[in-house]
Parts: structure tokens; C-alpha cells; sequence
């Protein structure tokens, strides 16, 4: 499997491909919550015959993501589609397979663009779901009410998500769930993400919200650095109190805080290759920028 970025209706695609160029042209649309790498074991079996192309679809797997906050819709997906066929098969008819959401959008290209399509494959791909008129206002109003408040679910590692792909698909082999988890997931700052999620519950002060991210990091972080970090940002929130903003003496008072508080659960000095080997010198840098009257721009430059 190979894999590059195109640039389709302004936005970051990964393209994922398997076999010779020189063969003819198979396209794979995945489903939803799904990514095209996910096509890899069905295109091992194709790639003799096909050259199988099968893309991320805008806001997934490797993908870029739309800033539109009310999130995607069907038609951009189908649009997406014809940029990239047009790009890598201008004037060849393609053939085009489709699973679950890459079915509908394949058969709705194909109804579209007949023209430009030879063959098509639509794998559980529904177009119209079987259900009433009258659950259409209710399903709207679900939509717009549960706009803002999903949350990306976070795992401690990729063999835990990879635990969790078996659980929906008993018939995954762990050695395909941990393949398929390095396209489905994305590596994230666990701790920032998980603190960033409770101060959206509710309105903080800036040394509370601080804190927050401190006992975060200390209590559900493992290794060395969840409790160092952790123990630097309580520390800041101390060092704040109830002050609204930050100038150049609250800052010096946070890091000359946050550094007591790193040096008190450790016996490390500088020189012993840790964090203090970067922290105590960019203080120093800071202060002193302070001392010679620089502002609290100039001083911050000074410190990184």
C-alpha cells in the first residue's frame, strides 16, 4: 500500500493505492467512520488485476478537516468524488465500488455522471432510508440540539482502540484491528484534550482552568512527565489566584512557582538531562529581559 496528499475542492485528501498504475483503474469509496486503508485486505486480492485507488474522505482517517461547524453534508462527499476522478482519469470511463456511505455516494455520482463510469459496485450502500415522514421533524431537531456537544471518544493507546474495533467486529483478528486503528485514529496531547473537554463543561477562571489541566495530568497520565507537568500547572494556578489576566511579573511569579513546585518531587539539578535543563534556563532568560525594562512580548521571545 502507498499512500500521498492531493489538494480536492481546497481541502488536504490521503490517497491510498495498491498495484500498477499501468493496470486499469479501480476506485474505492469507504463507508462511514471508516477510512480508504481500510480497503487494504480486499485490495491485496485486486492489485494483480486493478490498480485499486480508494481516498480518505473529507473528515476522515488522514483527511483535512472542514472548519463549517455545522459539519459535513452528502453532496460535498459526491463533489469531492468527481474532483479526484477527474483529476486521475480525465477521459477514461472508471470503475467505481462503493461500501455502506461510499455506496450511496457512488451510486449518486454514477446516477449523476453516467458518462464517466463503466462499472459500478454498490456494496450495503442505502440511499433512502425506510422510515415515515412524521419522524422527519424529530430527527432535525435531534441534529441541530446535538450540534457542539459530541466529543471525540479517547483511548490510552492504539491497542486499546484496536481492542474496541474487535468488540464491534468479532471477526477482526487483532492483527487487522491494529493495522486498521494506525488510519482510524489520530495521536493526540491525551492530557490537554481530556482537561480542554472538562473546561468546555463549564465556565472557568483562568486559575481554575489551570488547575484543572494540572490534576489532569497528575492523576490520570502515566509515566515521569504526567505528574511534572501536572505539579507546573497547579502551581501556575496558585501563583495566578483570582487575577482575571496575565503581565509580565504574574507570569515570572507562575513560572517561579511552577519550577519550586517541579523541584520538589524530584531530586533532579541541571545538567541530569530534564526538564529542569530547559526550564531553569529559559527563567532566567525571561526574568532577565524583565530586568532590562523589554516588554512582556520581547521578554516571552527571550524565553523560548
Amino acid at each position: 500500500m502507498r499512500s500521498k496528499d492531493f489538494t480536492i475542492q481546497g481541502l488536504r485528501q490521503r490517497l491510498y493505492t495498491w498495484g500498477s498504475p499501468k493496470r486499469p483503474k479501480l476506485f474505492l469509496l469507504h463507508g462511514w467512520l471508516d477510512t480508504g486503508a481500510g480497503f487494504q485486505f480486499l485490495a491485496e486480492r485486486l492489485q494483480d488485476r486493478f490498480h485499486c485507488i480508494a481516498p480518505d474522505m473529507r473528515g476522515y482517517g488522514k483527511s483535512g478537516h472542514t472548519r463549517n461547524p455545522l459539519g459535513y453534508f452528502f453532496h460535498e462527499y459526491v463533489a469531492d468524488a468527481h474532483a479526484l476522478f477527474v483529476k486521475l482519469s480525465p477521459k477514461e470511463p472508471i470503475r467505481l465500488l462503493g461500501h455502506s456511505l461510499g455506496g450511496m455516494v457512488a451510486s449518486v455520482y454514477a446516477g449523476s455522471f453516467p458518462e464517466r463510469v463503466a462499472q459500478l459496485i454498490n456494496v450495503e450502500g442505502y440511499l433512502v432510508p425506510d422510515r415515515p415522514p412524521q419522524v422527519a421533524p424529530d430527527r432535525v431537531r435531534d441534529w441541530i440540539e446535538g450540534l457542539g456537544k459530541k466529543r471525540f471518544r479517547i483511548f490510552p493507546s492504539l491497542r486499546a482502540f484496536a481492542g474496541r474495533l474487535r468488540q464491534a467486529n468479532p471477526h477482526l483478528t487483532e492483527e487487522r484491528a491494529l493495522f486498521l486503528s494506525k488510519y482510524l485514529a489520530k495521536r493526540t496531547a491525551r492530557g490537554f484534550t481530556m482537561a480542554a473537554e472538562r473546561i468546555r463543561e463549564r465556565d472557568m477562571s483562568l486559575s481554575d482552568a489551570l488547575d484543572t489541566l494540572g490534576t489532569v495530568l497528575m492523576t490520570e497520565i502515566g509515566g515521569s512527565m504526567g505528574p511534572l507537568y501536572g505539579v507546573m500547572f497547579t502551581q501556575f494556578a496558585e501563583a495566578i489566584g483570582k487575577i482575571p489576566s496575565i503581565d509580565a511579573r504574574t507570569f515570572s511569579a507562575m513560572l517561579t512557582n511552577g519550577l519550586d513546585g517541579v523541584q520538589s518531587i524530584g531530586s533532579a539539578q541541571v545538567g541530569d538531562k530534564t526538564l529542569l535543563d530547559a526550564l531553569v534556563p529559559a527563567i532566567a532568560a525571561f526574568n532577565g529581559a524583565n530586568a532590562a525594562g523589554k516588554s512582556f512580548a520581547e521578554a516571552l521571545d527571550d524565553l523560548v
